[in-house]
């Protein structure tokens, strides 16, 4: 099984990769669609990146000569639409395009030898342009009833696919605005865990096209190394905390894996 254009964590899908990206592209509309509603989330954004990537795309296929039928459609429109949630809706249309190619080009090029993500490279490119990533959809505080009808809706979704969220990050994001709220006596600060940021890292984004996703071992070590360098990060007042956290953990999947995969081969050794 090719796990390496699987979205999501799919221990047990029975769909085939196609299907899966088409799948888990269809769950993150009621919250684009919600954004988009009720906090200008600029479809634009969608539309140019969308472009970009097939443009590019097809340049790298005719260069390289390559036959590599990469899932073009579903691919693509997933990453764009989730370029819609991180990219801030009033970015300038240069820079929104410099990004787009720049974090497509790094990701073609590193992809192979780093295994990460397009979003992942699209947050790195947005920090070195300096652009405010806290004004993104993604990083809106305010929790109302039609986001968490949205957040229903996409679980149902999820669960109807057999899609299997990375629970230890939430979990461990949780754990500490409890012990949070408890020492602030303040018990609506627990609430902020339904962020969007957070919802959407635990969803769609942490796990995202890394070879360790596949194993419920590797998707909660991931998940809870993600949480504590989220929570080490806010406690030293770092900006962007959480993206940055996640660009730190996916820079390390490499060592990560050869890690993982030493401690199989040192535990088959002693059972044997």
């Amino acid at each position: 099984m090719n796990y390496k254009y699987r979205l999501g964590n799919y221990l047990k899908a029975k769909n085939n990769s196609k299907n899966i990206i088409t799948l888990t592209t269809f769950a993150i509309l009621p919250l684009v669609m919600y954004f988009v509603i009720n906090y200008k989330a600029n479809m634009i954004i969608f539309i140019i990146s969308l472009t970009i990537y097939l443009v590019i795309e097809k340049i790298i296929k005719n260069i390289t000569k390559s036959e590599e039928k990469i899932l073009i459609k579903d691919y693509y429109i997933y990453y764009s639409l989730i370029n819609v949630l991180i990219i801030p809706y009033n970015i300038p249309l240069m820079k929104l395009v410099m990004i787009s190619i720049i974090s497509y080009i790094l990701y073609k090029v590193l992809n192979k030898k780093t295994n990460v993500s397009l979003i992942v490279f699209t947050f790195i490119v947005l920090l070195v342009f300096q652009v405010n990533i806290t004004t993104a959809c993604l990083f809106v505080n305010k929790v109302e009833i039609g986001l968490l009808i949205a957040y229903l809706i996409t679980l149902i979704f999820l669960y109807i696919i057999d899609y299997k969220i990375n629970i230890s990050y939430f979990v461990t994001i949780f754990i500490y605005l409890l012990i949070n709220s408890f020492v602030s006596n303040d018990y609506l600060d627990v609430l902020s865990i339904l962020s969007p940021v957070y919802v959407m890292f635990t969803l769609f984004i942490i796990n995202d096209n890394n070879k360790i996703n596949p194993t419920k071992y590797g998707r909660n070590l991931i998940g809870v190394l993600i949480g504590l360098f989220t929570i080490i990060l806010c406690e030293i007042n770092i900006n962007n905390y959480q993206v940055i956290a996640l660009i730190v953990v996916s820079l390390l999947y490499y060592f990560i894996e050869k890690i993982i995969i030493w401690q199989n081969q040192l535990y088959i050794k002693k059972s044997t």
